[in-house]
């Protein structure tokens, strides 16, 4: 009776760690001296082979990898076109909708930077695993149809190992080439020591004017705030035109900058008025 008992839990035993998606563990990243800074070595791979799916509104993830904050802010499982939804859902734009990293987490936003559980491994994060998946199976095979897909944006680790397990050659980028040894190091070095953003003086910097650009922003409010019917329609009709521009100016062309309706006015913090379509009542007498 025994003998049966003990055969009985091994076959048990087989056919549930058969049935099992394997755990995928965090990925092994050898710490080096080189210094990684995020505008000069991360930025330019994220634009040069990332960004052409991340940014906008590409990414069924909504993942945003055109700035830090979008990386910061990680990812959604909530999909952006979904031609079965009857009803509006609430807009995810960044720096609009939310201003801070918490503020986007309530939206359940999750972390694709940093582990998706909670001992908050950087080495076991879900983009490390992406790239590291493309790494081990650079080969560009299989059937990517990502309008079909099921299993989008793996969350946790329960759903990263189902997507490893199911996807083979689904890592990141996505159908494309993996990417070069050098690249893959430096963006592994920058997860496992942090994912870190710009500094406090390169985000200064990064967010405000030149003194060339900043005479040509003086002409514009000027001009576009004057307390006069006629410059108010023109306003009006400038901005529903321009809402969804970059625009830049020739003495800056560099830089590029958005016109927007604000709460508060110039040369104060800009406080973007949240509405959805830009000729939505703003709600306030004075903007």
């Amino acid at each position: 009776m025994k003998y049966i008992q003990l055969l009985l839990t091994v076959i048990l035993y087989f056919v549930v760690s058969g049935c099992s998606t394997p755990v995928v563990a965090p990925v092994k990243v050898e710490l080096t001296q080189e210094e990684i800074n995020y505008l000069s070595n991360v930025k330019p791979i994220l634009d040069r082979r990332c960004v052409s799916c991340h940014s906008c509104y590409n990414s069924p993830c909504q993942a945003k990898m055109s700035s830090f904050e979008g990386l910061d802010r990680g990812a959604s499982k909530l999909l952006v076109y979904d031609a079965t939804r009857f009803k509006s859902v609430d807009p995810t734009r960044l720096f609009i909708d939310a201003k801070s990293t918490e503020e986007w987490q309530n939206k359940d936003f999750y972390p694709i930077t940093t582990s998706p559980d909670s001992n908050k491994s950087y080495n076991d994060s879900i983009m490390m695993h992406m790239l590291y998946d493309k790494k081990k199976n650079s080969q560009i095979i299989g059937s990517y149809e990502p309008e079909k897909d099921e299993l989008l944006c793996p969350k946790n680790k329960e759903e990263l190992n189902e997507y490893m397990d199911e996807k083979e050659n689904h890592g990141m980028p996505y159908g494309f080439p993996a990417l070069k040894e050098k690249e893959y190091q430096t963006l592994a070095q920058w997860l496992h020591r942090g994912a870190k953003g710009p500094s406090t003086a390169e985000q200064k910097k990064l967010i405000t004017p030149s003194e060339a650009a900043d005479l040509e922003i003086q002409k514009w409010e000027t001009f576009l705030n004057r307390d006069d019917a006629k410059h108010s329609v023109t306003a009006r009709y400038l901005y529903e035109h321009l809402f969804l521009a970059h625009w830049n100016f020739k003495v800056a062309p560099t830089e590029f900058y958005e016109l927007v309706r604000s709460y508060t006015p110039y040369p104060q913090e800009v406080e973007v008025i949240p509405s959805l379509r830009p000729y939505d009542n703003p709600k306030v007498k004075k903007f």
